[in-house]
C-alpha cells in the first residue's frame, strides 16, 4: 500500500503515537502545516484525557497553544480515534488570527 507523501510526513500521523495498553483512548486532535506546494512542514497532536474527563486542550497542552504558521501555505486540522473506546470531540474550534503589519 502506498501512502501519498509518505516519505515527507511522520508515520505517527498515520499509526498513532504509542502502542501501550492504557485506559486513555488512543485519540488525538492533530494538525499539520504544509507549504504553498503542499509539502509537509511540521505538525503535532494532543492526546485526549482519561475516560469520563473533559480535557481543555488549549489550556492543558502546550502543543496547541499559540501556534504560528511557519510559512505561507495550509493547515490541516483533524481528529482521530484509533481505540475501540468511544471518544467525543465537542466544541472543537480553530481560530485564525492574522498578523498585523
Amino acid at each position: 500500500m502506498n501512502i501519498w507523501n509518505s516519505s515527507l510526513i511522520p508515520n505517527s500521523f498515520f499509526t498513532g503515537q504509542n502502542g501501550e495498553t492504557t485506559t486513555i483512548p488512543k485519540a488525538y486532535i492533530n494538525y499539520m502545516f504544509f507549504d504553498d506546494q503542499f509539502k509537509f512542514v511540521e505538525g503535532n497532536s494532543s492526546r485526549v484525557g482519561t475516560s469520563g474527563v473533559v480535557k481543555d486542550h488549549w489550556q492543558d497542552d502546550p502543543n496547541l497553544q499559540n501556534l504560528t504558521a511557519p510559512k505561507n501555505g495550509y493547515i490541516f486540522v483533524y481528529v482521530s480515534n484509533e481505540s475501540k473506546l468511544d471518544v467525543f470531540f465537542d466544541n472543537l474550534q480553530v481560530i485564525h488570527k492574522p498578523d498585523r503589519f
